[in-house]
């Protein structure tokens, strides 16, 4: 049985190619009270892209920010950071964004 943390891994990986795929500038996971819901960014437009619950969100949103140098526990303030990642044999960057949000938790963007 995998631990939980490769699970969050292969989740954090399925959700920038399903991003990547799409065609989408941006990825977003917005906090609401009992989920996350993630949308795309194309064209200027948001699409939802799916829903995800708060305790798998806030493991991605920890993944995505230790993959861009970021405090992990820093919660309260807005951090900003890059990393890089090879997708279908092209290397990218992206760059991610924490910000505080009403519900006590993060909103993150990647671009």
């Amino acid at each position: 049985m995998q631990n939980f943390e490769t699970v969050v891994e292969k989740k954090c990986e399925q959700l920038l190619l399903k991003a990547y795929h799409f065609g989408a500038s941006d990825l977003l996971l917005v906090p609401e009270s009992v989920r996350y819901r993630i949308y795309f960014r194309k064209y200027d437009k948001l699409l939802q892209a799916g829903e995800l619950p708060n305790e798998l969100a806030e493991r991605m949103i920890s993944f995505y920010k230790f993959l861009a140098a970021l405090d992990i526990s820093e919660r309260r303030k807005p951090q900003s950071g890059s990393f890089q990642k090879a997708m279908e044999q092209d290397q990218y960057a992206f760059r991610v964004s924490t910000l505080p949000s009403v519900f006590f938790k993060e909103s993150l963007i990647i671009l």
